[in-house]
């Protein structure tokens, strides 16, 4: 329960994220060259790297697999 409930929260946080950021506002978000937190993952080199590798359309894709590990990681840190 411990790791259950913070978990489902997150994910509800999540899909908000991604459904507003990468499908609802997009063009606006790149229209306006809006700062965020997917802009700012984007510029660093290991991440370019990475994009290369698998295409630019796995981006958001990649920055929310890391958002999640970076957010497991620090709740399993903060439980134990």
């Amino acid at each position: 329960m411990m790791l259950y409930n913070p978990v489902k929260i997150y994910f509800i946080w999540f899909v908000t994220y991604a459904l507003i950021n990468f499908v609802i506002a997009a063009e606006s978000v790149k229209k306006h060259n809006f700062d965020s937190t997917y802009k700012y993952f984007k510029r660093k080199a290991w991440v370019q790297k990475i994009m290369d590798k698998v295409g630019p359309n796995i981006g958001p894709a990649i920055f929310l697999a890391f958002h999640f590990t970076y957010f497991l990681i620090t709740l399993l840190y903060g439980i134990l």
